[in-house]
């Protein structure tokens, strides 16, 4: 649900936030900003003890290998490509399941 943000942006749960500090502050009911609050920390909580993290990393980490082997075969033949991509997508495959 976190969106990318500029510098000056919230992101999607910091606003969320904001807004439920707003409805606390003027309708003096802390439900609303307890339970965003709470959300917030499980999320963060979940993110820590799960594999997500890893997951993501390795993802980035096979994107740039296909992306750096297609940039240093520009002459490969589409088949050449086709089976390189399948083999580092099976590398990124089998290393989740070794998580």
């Amino acid at each position: 649900m976190e969106a990318h943000n500029t510098s000056d942006q919230l992101s999607d749960v910091e606003l969320l936030q904001q807004i439920s500090a707003l409805h606390w502050l003027y309708q003096q009911d802390s439900s609303f900003y307890k339970a965003v609050t709470l959300g917030r920390v499980v999320h963060n909580i979940w993110k820590r003890v799960s594999d997500e993290p890893k997951i993501e990393a390795l993802r980035n980490q096979t994107i740039m290998s296909i992306a750096a082997y297609v940039k240093d075969h520009p002459r490969a033949r589409e088949s050449e490509l086709i089976s390189e991509i399948e083999k580092r997508i099976e590398e990124f495959k089998t290393a989740v399941e070794n998580m």
